[in-house]
């Protein structure tokens, strides 16, 4: 009987080394799988952001062609009669405005609306343009202005 305890115990014991051993191969193979999907989530995030810099530089090269370069004149009614506006267009972007006839405008209202022709310029787009507050059909003029040069200038 002596030796059947001592037999029982040796057995516990290689039971809870096997199961220690188990345990430890169980948390490597955890632990590897888990450093190979953050290393592969690591490389989707770093796809997924090239991707989104190919997009945006593709967006922005079609941007920067939507107008074919030179010079185009533009004609809208403000509040006092026609504004004329010269647009320049250099490497597919818009790079001057310039409102060269407006002498029925009051030059107050004028001065105002003018603020929005660097809103054109930066985005280099007429949708994005907002008419000044006090300075509406002056605003409304140059704009209609700088889309008539514009539109001569979209690359067909």
């Amino acid at each position: 009987m002596k030796n059947t305890g001592m037999i029982v115990k040796f057995i516990s014991v290689a039971i809870i080394a096997a199961s220690l051993a188990a345990y430890q191969s169980a948390a490597s193979v955890r632990a590897e799988t888990a450093a190979q999907i953050k290393a592969e989530e690591r490389e989707a995030e770093k796809r997924r952001k090239a991707a989104q810099k190919a997009a945006a530089d593709k967006a922005a090269a079609e941007a920067a062609a939507k107008y074919a370069d030179g010079i185009y004149e533009g004609v809208g009614e403000g509040y006092g009669g026609d504004i004329k506006v010269r647009l320049t267009v250099k490497d597919g972007e818009i790079v001057t405005i310039d409102p060269y006839e407006h002498s029925d405008e009051d030059d107050e209202y004028f001065g105002l609306a003018k603020a929005l022709i660097g809103e054109v310029i930066e985005a280099n787009d007429t949708d994005t343009a907002d008419i000044v507050s006090g300075a509406t059909f002056s605003s409304e003029g140059l704009i209609e202005a700088i889309q008539d040069a514009a539109g001569k200038a979209v690359k067909k």
